[in-house]
């Protein structure tokens, strides 16, 4: 059968065919009536329904479907607003003929089984009315065509071909520098990302650094004692720790005179100092010479 498209349709078993078509009723429902193929548009698919075939019978004079009508498709049909069909059908690509580049330049449409149908005024075969020219391909802008690879409207078909594989050659080529060029980006970026960690650990060393002098000096010039050390630590932790801690070393009284860090307590006898073992004790805890700790004492037990 030929369309008014051009198209060649192919239906070898009539009798198969429509058994095919009943059969997809069964297993899906029945199948969609509309109007001018508006639900296979391709430019905004989809639409109401005017009404659903139901069965498909094969007659002498052709295929016959019993449809259920809804109230719009039935005023169309009968008001003869809309007076031939148009089957939607499901069909196989066969006979294929390519040209040396591989392009099709024709091939033959197998019929296997029908889809539903539309109601249409300009139906594509004049045998009967099963088909819209709805789908008719719209003809390519030739011209417009050869412009976007550079060329003139009387080139040829192999100057074409050519300057269409030059420029998907060099769109090729522009990926593959986009490519490197992102990956050199990605390569950046971790760089940089490497280098604020870096930048991150040193200033944070630098002021573990500044904060373990600064307990140091306190503890050096007597203003803490070292079982105070640890306490201060993660009180500097806090955030305005460092500031207030700075504030206190330069305000707080001398708690024991003289340096301690880093000296061991001397422990003489006790004549020396007259101290207890309790009291000696006491300045093993403290760091602090037996001497000053008894110095300091006397006063109070006198």
């Amino acid at each position: 059968m030929h369309a008014r498209d051009g198209r060649e349709f192919i239906l070898d078993d009539a009798a198969a065919f429509v058994r095919a078509s009943n059969a997809a009723i069964s297993k899906t429902g029945p199948q969609p009536v509309d109007k001018d193929h508006e639900m296979q548009s391709w430019w905004k698919p989809g639409g109401p329904a005017l009404g659903w075939a139901e069965k498909y019978e094969l007659r002498p004079d052709g295929v016959y479907a019993k449809t259920e009508w809804l109230p719009d498709g039935e005023q169309l049909v009968t008001s003869r607003k809309y007076r031939y069909t148009s089957s939607v059908v499901r069909c196989e690509l066969v006979n294929i003929e390519r040209d040396k580049y591989g392009f099709m330049e024709s091939y033959e449409l197998q019929m296997k089984e029908l889809a539903g149908f539309t109601i249409t005024n300009i139906p594509a075969l004049e045998v009967s009315a099963m088909f819209s020219s709805q789908t008719k391909r719209t003809p390519m802008d030739i011209t417009a065509l050869l412009a976007l690879v550079g060329l003139p409207p009387n080139a040829t078909k192999e100057e074409f071909f050519a300057a269409a594989q030059a420029k998907l050659t060099a769109e090729g080529s522009s990926s593959v520098e986009l490519a490197e060029a992102k990956t050199k980006l990605a390569e950046a970026e971790a760089k940089l990302a490497k280098a604020e960690a870096t930048i991150t650990k040193l200033t944070s060393d630098a002021a573990a650094a500044e904060q373990e002098a600064l307990l140091s000096k306190a503890l050096e010039d007597g203003k803490i004692f070292p079982s105070q050390v640890e306490y201060y630590r993660s009180q500097i932790q806090k955030p305005g720790g460092l500031a207030d801690f700075k504030k206190f070393a330069e305000t707080a009284p001398v708690l024991v005179s003289g340096k301690t860090k880093g000296k061991k307590v001397e422990t003489t006898s006790n004549a020396a100092h007259g101290l207890t073992e309790r009291q000696l004790q006491i300045c093993r805890d403290m760091g602090i010479k037996p001497e000053d700790y008894a110095a300091n004492i006397k006063p109070q037990e006198s």
